[in-house]
């Protein structure tokens, strides 16, 4: 039984369901991880992930991913089940695996999405596979119709009905980090268009100080959904903690063939892809273009620029060192990859150069950030590494 893919269920929650999927495998959300250990004995795998800590514990007919978040907190932040039966004292309120989904929806209602599960390897859909999301509360995978993975996860805007509530979970969460949580959720939510908001969906954070000023800034890293999104955000923090987005976000790693995970910002009808002349190919046009128009949203390609008017302020990617999809003037046939973690640090010489690194497949993707100029933009370097060829 492959641990992996528990990976595969990542989310943040709102709390329309916070009070019914708080317990699954007789534990709580908020609850001490040293609970698990108890109940479940020592993990068969313990993976780290940037900030975060998962916990595998392997049963005969499924496993259990316990995830601690940030790593150090001691507070059980989701809880996995997969597999294809468990005992039914450890369901959650009546879910459990193999469990037919029609139950589910008989009890529940209408899941409030559902998607194929896409395979991360491939881009491809999983054959018989769906995923679905309860009030974004709790997320199920079903396969030929059966309950085979139960997700639940604390979203750190609600108590657990554990002995560990909101204010314990954050006071473990460094100031720099909260202070950008408040931003995102009620400053600048991300991805909006027409004020229609879709759960936001952060997979880490990491303080690091991007300009080198002495103020520590956050990287966070997001799974977006819609195709043309920034995976890194980068977030300043000035005089008096105040907040703000820098403009220029990362998509590190290849183009990869279109699915069904994304939305397409061009179904909005603010979205159009511009072809880039001849003779100005090389030029940032998409730079240029939030400078001087309405567009908010940014891309340049090698051959075209995309261009958007999502709400919020600025954003830009520069993609002209892509070298996948080069001969096409539009962005619908790709997508960018999905990351799982990130990494940051300091180069060390003459003067010391912040870094972001992400490994995707065989490759490690390095942005060093050599300034950021007053619109938000960056002056960096790209370093890309094949790890299968490090001579």
């Amino acid at each position: 039984m492959r641990i992996f893919t528990f990976i595969f269920l990542y989310l943040l929650h709102t709390h329309v369901y916070s009070e019914q999927f708080n317990t699954l495998y007789n534990l709580s959300l908020g609850d001490p991880i040293d609970k698990a250990l108890n109940l479940l004995g020592k993990p068969d795998e313990v993976i780290t992930q940037g900030n975060t800590v998962f916990r595998a514990f392997l049963k005969k007919d499924h496993y259990i991913v316990v995830m601690e978040h940030p790593s150090g907190s001691n507070f059980i932040g989701s809880i996995q089940v997969t597999g294809t039966s468990q005992p039914k004292e450890t369901y959650t309120n009546q879910i459990g695996l193999g469990v037919p989904i029609k139950q589910v929806i008989a009890d529940l209602g209408e899941p409030t999405t559902s998607k194929p599960a896409i395979d991360q390897a491939t881009n491809n859909p999983v054959p018989n596979t769906d995923i679905h999301y309860f009030g974004e509360d709790i997320s199920l995978e079903t396969q030929n119709g059966l309950v085979t993975s139960i997700r639940i996860q604390f979203d750190q805007t609600h108590s657990s009905d554990s002995e560990a509530d909101k204010k314990n979970f954050e006071a473990t969460m460094p100031e720099e980090i909260q202070l950008v949580q408040e931003y995102i959720l009620n400053t600048e939510y991300p991805e909006v268009f027409d004020n229609e908001k879709y759960r936001i969906s952060i997979v880490d954070f990491k303080i690091i100080d991007l300009d080198m000023d002495g103020q520590n800034d956050v990287v966070v890293l997001y799974h977006p959904h819609y195709t043309q999104s920034p995976t890194i955000v980068l977030f300043k923090i000035g005089e008096n903690k105040k907040v703000t987005r820098i403009t220029e976000g990362f998509a590190p790693g290849p183009l990869v063939k279109r699915g069904d995970y994304f939305l397409d910002p061009h179904t909005t009808d603010k979205a159009i892809d511009i072809q880039t002349k001849k003779e100005k190919k090389g030029a940032l046009i998409g730079k240029i273009s939030l400078e001087k128009s309405k567009f908010t949203m940014a891309i340049d390609y090698p051959n075209f620029t995309h261009l958007d008017m999502r709400d919020g302020s600025k954003s830009y990617i520069n993609l002209t060192h892509v070298k996948e999809f080069v001969t096409k003037s539009n962005c619908y046939q790709f997508e960018f990859s999905k990351i799982d973690s990130i990494y940051v640090g300091y180069i060390e010489g003459k003067a010391e150069k912040p870094f972001i690194t992400s490994i995707i497949g065989e490759k490690m993707y390095t942005y060093i950030i050599h300034n950021i100029d007053k619109n938000g933009f960056i002056n960096k370097s790209i370093e890309i590494i094949d790890l299968n060829n490090t001579n």
